[in-house]
Formats: structure tokens, C-alpha cells, sequence
């Protein structure tokens, strides 16, 4: 299994990626090696390397796309390698910052972190935050 990389040109100009998980077989009835598709990766346009915001939603489709074809743990890692040759990774911080009582102390209980006790619209900022943690996930 491996990365097939396409070009694509547009009107303006500019070009697009276009990455393709190849799967490499045998023919039964001829014996020759042949090539199948297994996934498209979308397209990312090459000016859009600079975009950050633009990078992530691509990562997140290619995350969605990956977790489709339920890879072994080493294949998915060797493809993730040849993709980020090409197509840069953004930084994304992975760990959450750790939750704040009202002294503006570390919590060390969770359930202290989820009370937000003597906050004022303390409701609707344990609401905003349990929205926001779920975004990030």
C-alpha cells in the first residue's frame, strides 16, 4: 500500500494535490501486478499551504478518511509519514489546558472543575465549555 500523488490544474492557474491510497496486487488470470484504488484524499490546493485553518479541516478529512479503511497501526503510521512529506501538518496543541477553579488554581478533583461554583452565569459558562471541549475532540 502506498501514496499516489495527482496534479490537478485550475483556470487560474494554480495547481491541486490530490493524494490516492494504492493498493498493489496480482492478477489471477494474467499474473501481471497491478494497481487499485483504494481511497481519494480530497484535493488541497498548493496556495493553500500557507493557511493553517484550511491545513486542519484537511487533516481532519484525511483523519476521517484513514479511520475508514481501518489500517493496521504500522501501515497507518507509514502512510501518514509519506503524506506529511508533502502536505505540512499544522500545530495543534493535543492536551487541554488544565481546568481553573475560581482562585485561579489548578483543579485537582474533577468534580470540583465541573461545579464552576461562585462564578457569575455559572450555568451558562459550564455549557459554553463542555460546547467547546466537545469541538476540540
Amino acid at each position: 500500500m502506498y501514496v499516489r500523488w495527482k496534479y490537478y490544474l485550475h483556470s487560474d492557474k494554480s495547481r491541486s494535490l490530490r493524494p490516492e491510497i494504492v493498493e498493489s496486487y496480482r492478477d489471477v488470470l494474467t499474473g501481471m501486478p497491478r494497481n487499485r484504488t483504494i481511497r481519494y484524499l480530497g484535493s488541497f490546493r498548493e496556495r493553500d499551504f500557507s493557511n493553517p485553518k484550511a491545513l486542519h479541516l484537511y487533516w481532519r478529512l484525511i483523519d476521517e478518511k484513514l479511520s475508514l479503511l481501518r489500517l493496521s497501526p504500522e501501515d497507518e503510521q507509514k502512510l501518514r509519514s509519506k503524506l506529511v512529506q508533502r502536505i505540512p501538518m499544522p500545530y495543534v496543541s493535543l492536551t487541554r489546558p488544565p481546568a481553573y477553579n475560581t482562585s485561579m488554581q489548578p483543579v485537582s478533583d474533577a468534580k470540583e472543575a465541573e461545579t464552576c461554583e461562585g462564578l457569575p452565569n455559572a450555568s451558562k459558562l459550564k455549557r459554553f465549555i463542555i460546547d467547546l471541549l466537545k469541538r476540540v475532540d
